[in-house]
């Protein structure tokens, strides 16, 4: 099985687009600007702790997932992820 290593910013927006967010309703949930958020998750800029807590607040997830630099994924996990989410967000046009 091969591994994948992600950055805090790649984990961050996976999270966010697993959960159907988008970066302007993640800042209006945390109050941090659209252009730090895109920041994070482009790797240009390196968050607090505090930001961090506030995105696993937001994105309902633990703080210890999004306080690891580095996260180690199974490709096979992304690969079924990657098959899903665009067909749960077309899901919403047919309702």
């Amino acid at each position: 099985m091969k591994k994948l290593f992600m950055k805090t910013g790649q984990i961050i927006k996976g999270l966010r687009l697993m959960k159907g967010i988008t970066q302007e309703e993640l800042a209006a949930k945390t109050d941090i600007k659209v252009r730090t958020i895109q920041g994070i998750e482009n790797g240009d800029v390196d968050p607090h702790a505090y930001i961090l807590q506030s995105f696993a607040v937001a994105i309902e997830v633990e703080f210890a997932v999004l306080a690891n630099s580095e996260h180690e994924l199974d490709t096979v996990d992304i690969e079924a992820n990657s098959k899903w989410l665009p067909l749960l967000h077309l899901s919403g046009l047919f309702l």
